[in-house]
């Protein structure tokens, strides 16, 4: 099966719809890269594979109007690991760091400075699969959706991490799997302004929640959430929600 490796593509203006710096069908998509700094483009991928495993893949934006984002994708089995995102300004709709629809997502990693997101940021997102130790970083910049470390529908989710150190965001979550367990997570806040939630772990179905835990760091730091603002030492919030508790 064939490889995509060591592509790149660079966007400074123009409109497309898709774009993949490296795609295969049946085999891998690694070490390829996508940089946006300007124009406008639908669906923007640094891998993806139908087949494969998506890894160590990387997507760049610093300017222009992106609908969806994101680092690699495995559109079957594979799994979506080491894969980038980092967003210095643009207006985007939805950021993934990696994405499997049924294997691992690990380690994948969105770093946000500047610009808009109007829907979500994940920093790996899996149907089926499990979605462990993904990081999503926000030090500026406005989010209108939920910021989630790791995202599962069916998949344990767990040692995700939210960071928050500036910004306007509506909502964090360290990790969220819709009907599976949610356990290790964190959310750390230094700053910011949280209009929303911060939860470490959360399931909206039976599975459980465990050992999830949000750290306010450094006794300057200071988070907005909701109408009140924190101070290190001060803040107290939810470490873990299921549905069914």
């Amino acid at each position: 099966d064939k490889t995509a490796t060591n592509n790149s593509v660079t966007i400074l203006g123009g409109q497309v719809y898709y774009v993949e710096s490296g795609f295969s069908m049946h085999g891998d998509a690694t070490n390829n890269s996508v940089t946006i700094s300007g124009g406008q483009a639908d669906e923007v991928y640094g891998g993806y594979t139908m087949g494969g495993s998506a890894t160590d893949n990387t997507a760049s934006a610093s300017g222009g109007l992106i609908v969806d984002l994101v680092g690699g994708a495995a559109a079957g089995g594979g799994e979506a690991s080491n894969n980038t995102v980092t967003v210095s300004d643009g207006l985007i709709g939805v950021v993934y760091g990696g994405s499997s629809e049924n294997g691992i997502v690990e380690g994948n990693t969105v770093t946000i400075s500047d610009g808009q997101v109007g829907e979500y940021v994940q920093g790996g997102f899996s149907v089926n699969g499990e979605v462990t130790n993904n990081t999503v970083s926000v030090s500026g910049g406005k989010l209108d959706g939920a910021l989630i470390g790791g995202y599962g529908m069916n998949g344990n989710v767990s040692y995700n991490t939210a960071y928050v150190s500036g910004g306007q965001l509506s909502s964090v979550f360290g990790g969220f799997s819709f009907f599976g367990t949610s356990s290790g997570n964190t959310v750390v806040l230094s700053g910011g302004t949280v209009t929303g939630q911060v939860i470490a772990g959360a399931s909206g179905g039976e599975g459980g929640v465990s050992d999830n835990h949000v750290y306010l760091l450094g006794k300057g730091a200071s988070a907005t959430i909701g109408d009140k603002e924190y101070t290190g030492g001060e803040i107290t919030v939810v470490g873990g929600v299921s549905a069914s508790e």
